[in-house]
C-alpha cells in the first residue's frame, strides 16, 4: 500500500473518530435541550388548564391530594392496575421538591425503562395540600431528533470525505516527492547518480535533503573522476598508453575464471623487440622509448585485424615489461594460432621507424628498421596463470635463440613461421 492511500485511510479513519464525538455530542445536546423545551411547556401548559383538557396535550394529567389521587387523563403506556401506585409515586416525587410548583425529568418504579417529564403546581386548601401534575414521556421529544438525523449524517459524511480528500491530495503530492527522493537513492545506490534530475520544487519539509542529495551526487561524480583517473594510472603504461602488465594480470585472471569452455580458444602471445638494447644504448632513451610508443601503436593496429578477418574486440594486448608485449586472443580456432602473431610481425617490420629530429639527442632524424620475436601459447585444461605465461616465454625463448624475426608455437607440436 502506498503513503498516500496509508494517509487516505488514516484521514478517513480520524474523520469517522471524530465524526462519532460530534454526533453523540449532538444527541446528548439535543436530549439536553429537548428536554428543557419540553419542560417549559409542560410549565406553560400547566397556567392554561384549557389546553392541558383539550386534544392538543398529549401526556397524562393527575390531580388531588396524596389520599386521593385521580386521573383525569391516564398515561396509556401504564397497566389499570398500576394506576394506584404509580400516582403514589409521582405525588411523592412533587412533594419532596417542597416547592409550590415545577417540573423536572424522573424514572418511575413502574415504568423503569422510560424517563417522565413532570410539571406540578400545589395548594393548601382546608390544611390538605392540592396537586396537578401534569406528564409527558421523553421519548416523545427525543423522536424529534429523527428527522434531522439523515441530513446530519449526509453533512457529516460530507465534511469527512473531503477531510479524506484533501489528506488524499496532499499524500500524493508527497509520495511523488518521496518517490523521487526514493528513485534518486536507489539510482545512487546503484551507482547510477549522473543526470538524475532531483526536482527544484518538492514539499518545504523536503528542501534539506534535495539539498543533500544534489551535494552527496556531485561528490560521487567528483570520486568517481578521480577513481577514473586513479585506474587510468594504475593499469595504463603512461609512456605507450597502453595497458601494463597490472591490466593484462587481471585479464588473464579474469579469462581463466569463466571456465574452461571459453578459454581453451585462447592464445597468449608474448612480443619481445629484436636488439632493442642497441638502440638505447646507440641513439639514446628518447630514440628508444619513441620506439616503444610507435611499437604499441602498430601493434594495437595489428591486433584489430582487417574486416575480413572479423572483428575482434575481445582481442587484448599490454605493455608486459621493457620492451616486451603480450597478447590476448580469443576465439582462435585450432591451427591459426598463429595469423595474429604472424600479422603483428608483418606490421613491426614491414616500414622503419621514422624517429623525428627533435626527439634524437643529437637533433637528427633517425630511420630504424626493427623485427620482433614472438612466442605463443594455447591455453591447455589444467593451466593457471603462471605455468601458461611459462609456456609463452618457452616459447618466445625458442624464438630468439633459433634466428629471432619470427613466431613460434608450442602447440600441437613446434613449428616455426618466419
Amino acid at each position: 500500500m502506498g503513503l498516500r492511500w496509508k494517509i487516505f485511510f488514516l484521514a478517513l479513519g480520524a474523520s469517522l473518530l471524530i465524526g462519532a464525538a460530534t454526533t453523540t455530542l449532538y444527541a446528548r445536546s439535543w436530549q439536553r435541550l429537548s428536554t428543557g423545551y419540553a419542560l417549559l411547556e409542560l410549565q406553560s401548559q400547566l397556567e392554561r388548564p384549557e389546553s392541558v383538557e383539550g386534544q392538543s396535550f398529549g401526556g397524562w394529567i393527575l390531580e388531588g391530594t396524596e389520599k386521593d389521587p385521580q386521573w383525569i387523563r391516564p398515561p396509556a403506556d401504564v397497566e389499570p392496575s398500576q394506576y394506584s401506585a404509580l400516582a403514589a409515586q409521582i405525588l411523592k416525587k412533587a412533594s419532596d421538591t417542597r416547592l409550590p410548583e415545577g417540573s423536572f425529568e424522573v424514572t418511575l418504579e413502574t415504568a423503569p425503562y422510560t424517563r417522565h417529564l413532570l410539571a406540578f403546581r400545589s395548594t393548601t386548601e382546608e390544611n390538605h395540600a392540592q396537586f396537578r401534575v401534569l406528564g409527558l414521556a421523553s421519548a416523545g421529544y427525543l423522536s424529534r431528533l429523527k428527522p434531522w438525523l439523515l441530513p446530519f449524517g449526509l453533512v457529516l459524511g460530507a465534511v469527512m470525505l473531503c477531510v479524506a480528500g484533501i489528506a488524499f491530495a496532499l499524500s500524493q503530492r508527497l509520495e511523488k516527492d518521496y518517490r523521487v527522493i526514493a528513485n534518486t537513492l536507489e539510482n545512487i545506490g546503484a551507482g547510477r547518480f549522473q543526470n538524475l534530475n532531483i526536482p527544484s520544487q518538492v514539499d518545504t519539509s523536503l528542501n534539506k535533503l534535495v539539498v543533500a542529495l544534489r551535494n552527496t551526487c556531485r561528490q560521487l561524480e567528483e570520486r568517481d573522476s578521480r577513481i577514473a583517473q586513479v585506474s587510468t594510472l594504475a593499469f595504463e603504461d603512461p609512456m605507450t598508453k597502453a595497458p601494463n602488465y597490472r591490466a593484462f594480470d587481471r585479464h588473464v585472471l579474469s579469462i581463466l575464471s569463466k571456465g574452461p569452455e571459453t578459454t581453451s580458444a585462447t592464445v597468449l602471445a608474448i612480443v619481445d623487440l629484436d636488439f632493442f638494447k642497441k638502440v638505447n644504448d646507440t641513439y639514446g632513451h628518447p630514440v628508444g622509448d619513441f620506439v616503444l610508443q610507435e611499437t604499441a601503436r602498430r601493434i594495437r593496429e595489428a591486433v584489430r585485424g582487417p574486416a575480413s578477418l572479423g572483428k575482434r574486440e575481445a582481442d587484448f594486448f599490454a605493455r608486459y615489461g621493457g620492451e616486451e608485449f603480450a597478447l590476448v586472443l580469443h576465439n582462435v580456432k585450432p591451427g591459426n594460432d598463429h595469423e595474429v602473431a604472424l600479422r603483428v610481425l608483418k606490421q613491426l617490420r614491414g616500414s622503419p621507424y621514422r624517429v623525428p629530429a627533435d626527439v634524437a639527442e643529437n637533433g637528427q632524424a633517425v630511420s630504424l628498421a626493427l623485427s620482433a620475436s614472438i612466442g605463443i601459447a594455447r591455453w591447455e585444461a589444467g593451466w593457471g596463470k603462471g605455468e601458461w605465461v611459462q609456456k609463452a616465454d618457452l616459447a618466445l625463448y625458442e624464438a630468439k635463440h633459433s634466428g629471432k624475426n619470427r613466431v613460434v608455437t608450442l602447440r600441437p607440436e613446434r613449428q616455426e613461421w618466419v
